[in-house]
C-alpha cells in the first residue's frame, strides 16, 4: 500500500512537472528572444546596473516573504486557519521590505559608486508589498496541487514583463527598462492568483497566531538569507572588484546560462514541494524525490551541454561584438548547470520534512566556501571569467554533496546520487564530443556558416544523446517517454 501511494504521488509529480515544463518552455523562448532584443537596444552597462541593484533586492525579497509561503504549504491541512495571519504578516513584511530598500538604496549606490542605483531600487520597492500578498494565494494553489494554473499565470507574467521591458528600452529608458515593468507585472500576478485561489481572510490580523508562523518562518528566513548570499555574492564581489561593464557582461552571460535551470528547477521545486508535503513518511518522500530527480537530470543534461556546444557561433551570430567577451563566461557557467538544477530543488525535500534548522546549518557552511571561491577566481584572473570559474567549481562539487546530505537520513545512498548523474553525464560528454568534432570541420566565418555549425551541432548531439542515454538508463528513459505519452493522450482526450 505504501509503495503504491509512493508510485502514485511520483506519477502525479512527474505528470505535473511535464505539464508545467511545456508552459515554462514557451515562456523561456519568449524570454530568450527578449534577451536578444534587449542586447541590441541596451549597452552592457545597463545590464551591469540592474545586476548590482538585484544584489539588494535579492535579500529584501526574502524579508518580503519571510518563509511564510513555505510554512503555509507545509501546514496545508489547516490552511483556512493560517490564511488570515499569513496574509497580514505577508503584507507587513512587504511594506517593511519597501522601507528597507528605500533606506539602503543610497548606501548601496555609495558602496558601488553608482548614483543611478537609487532610482532603480526605488522603482523596485513598489513591487514588494504586492508580491508579499500574492505569496499567500500562491501557497494555497500549491497546496491544492494546481500547478497548471500557476504555470499559466507565470507564463503570462513573464510575457508581460518582457514585453514592457522591450518597450521601455525602445523608448530610451536604459537600465530603468528592467525595473519599471516589475510593479505592473506583480499586480497582474496578484490579481490572477488571488481570484483563482479564492483565499478567505478577515480584517483582524490575529497577532496571537503570528508567533506560531514565525517560529518556523524565522529559521526558514535565516536559511534563505544565506541562499541569497550565494545567489548574489558573485555580483557583490564583481561590483566591488570590477567595473559596471564587466558586471554587465557577467549578468548577460549568467541570464543566458540559467535558462535551463529556471526551466527545470523552478517548476520542479514548485511541483515537488507540495507533492512531498502531502506524504507523511519521510522515507517515501526521499524515495519520490530521488526517483523524479533521475528523470529531471536525464531530461535537463543535454540542454546544458548544448549551451556549451553552440555558445560561440550562436552569440556571434545574434549579437554584436561588444558581447563576444561573454561567450567564455557563458560556457563556464553552463558547466555546472545540471548540478544546480538538482541541488537547488533538493531544498523541497528539506522543506517538506520540516527540517528548517538543518537547512540553515548546511548553508552556514556553504556560504563562506562560495564567497571564497568566487573572490579567488575573480582576483586571480581579474575578470568575470574568474568569477564564473569560481561559481562553477562550487556547484560542481557542493551540488553533488548537497543531494546526499539532504537525502541520506531517510534512505538516500551514494549509489542513488551517482545514479542520478552518471548516465546523463556520460551521454552528454560523448554526444558533445562527436558533435564538436564535426562542427570543427565547417567554416563559420559567415552568418550562413554559423547557422550551419549550430544546426549540425544540434542535429548530431540530440540523437546521439538519446541513444546513449537509453542504453545506459533505459528504465528511467522509458519512464519519461511513457509519462509524456500519457500527458499527450490526456490532453487530446
Amino acid at each position: 500500500m505504501a509503495q503504491t501511494q509512493s508510485n502514485n504521488l511520483g506519477q502525479r509529480a512527474a505528470q505535473a512537472l511535464a505539464w508545467t515544463l511545456l508552459l515554462t518552455l514557451f515562456s523561456k523562448v519568449i524570454s530568450l528572444g527578449g534577451q536578444v532584443v534587449l542586447a541590441w537596444l541596451l549597452a552592457p552597462r545597463a545590464f551591469g546596473l540592474i545586476g548590482l541593484a538585484y544584489t539588494l533586492t535579492a535579500f529584501t525579497a526574502l524579508l518580503q516573504r519571510a518563509g511564510i509561503r513555505e510554512v503555509l504549504v507545509h501546514r496545508h491541512r489547516r490552511f483556512h486557519l493560517w490564511a488570515t495571519p499569513g496574509f497580514w504578516m505577508s503584507l507587513t513584511f512587504g511594506v517593511l521590505t519597501s522601507a528597507v530598500m528605500l533606506g539602503m538604496a543610497p548606501v548601496l549606490a555609495r558602496v558601488y559608486g553608482e548614483p543611478e542605483l537609487v532610482g532603480l531600487i526605488m522603482v523596485l520597492a513598489l513591487a514588494a508589498p504586492i508580491n508579499g500578498v500574492a505569496s499567500v494565494a500562491d501557497a494555497k494553489l500549491q497546496s491544492q496541487l494546481r500547478f497548471g494554473l500557476i504555470s499559466r499565470v507565470g507564463m503570462l507574467q513573464a510575457i508581460l514583463t518582457m514585453g514592457l521591458t522591450i518597450l521601455f528600452a525602445w523608448l530610451g529608458f536604459g537600465a530603468y527598462s528592467f525595473v519599471m515593468p516589475q510593479p505592473i507585472a506583480a499586480l497582474f500576478n496578484l490579481v490572477c492568483l488571488w481570484r483563482a485561489a479564492d483565499v478567505s481572510v478577515t480584517g483582524k490580523p490575529r497577532f496571537s497566531c503570528w508567533r506560531y508562523l514565525l517560529s518556523d518562518s524565522l529559521v526558514m528566513l535565516l536559511g534563505s538569507v544565506l541562499i541569497a548570499v550565494i545567489a548574489q555574492g558573485d555580483y557583490f564581489i564583481l561590483g566591488l572588484v570590477l567595473d559596471a561593464t564587466e558586471v554587465g557582461l557577467y549578468f548577460f552571460a549568467f541570464n543566458l546560462s540559467i535558462q535551463v535551470i529556471t526551466l527545470f528547477s523552478s517548476q520542479f521545486t514548485r511541483v515537488l514541494f507540495p507533492t512531498l508535503a502531502s506524504i507523511d513518511d519521510p522515507y517515501r518522500q526521499t524515495e519520490v524525490y530521488l526517483r523524479v530527480s533521475r528523470m529531471l537530470t536525464l531530461a535537463a543534461m543535454p540542454f546544458a551541454g548544448m549551451q556549451i556546444l553552440i555558445a560561440d557561433p550562436l552569440i556571434r551570430l545574434m549579437f554584436d561584438e561588444r558581447w563576444y567577451p561573454a561567450i567564455t563566461i557563458f560556457q563556464v557557467l553552463s558547466l555546472a548547470t545540471v548540478f544546480r538544477v538538482v541541488s537547488t530543488s533538493a531544498g523541497s525535500l528539506l522543506q517538506a520534512q520540516g527540517r528548517f534548522k538543518f537547512r540553515l546549518y548546511i548553508f552556514c557552511c556553504y556560504t563562506p566556501i562560495f564567497l571564497a571561491a568566487v573572490y579567488l577566481g575573480t582576483v586571480s584572473r581579474g575578470d568575470a571569467v574568474g568569477a564564473a570559474l569560481g561559481v562553477s567549481s562550487f556547484y560542481s562539487v557542493i551540488g553533488f554533496l548537497h543531494v546526499w546530505l539532504i537525502s541520506h537520513k531517510y534512505g538516500g545512498t551514494w549509489k542513488d546520487i551517482v545514479t542520478i548523474y552518471a548516465a546523463p553525464l556520460i551521454a552528454t560528454a560523448l554526444s558533445m564530443g562527436i558533435a564538436w568534432l564535426a562542427m570543427e570541420q565547417l567554416p563559420d566565418a559567415t552568418p550562413i556558416g554559423k547557422i550551419g555549425c549550430i544546426a549540425l551541432g544540434i542535429a548530431l548531439m540530440l540523437p546521439i544523446y538519446v541513444l546513449v542515454a537509453r542504453l545506459l538508463a533505459r528504465e528511467i528513459f522509458d519512464e519519461i517517454i511513457q509519462r509524456l505519452m500519457k500527458l499527450v493522450k490526456r490532453k487530446r482526450g
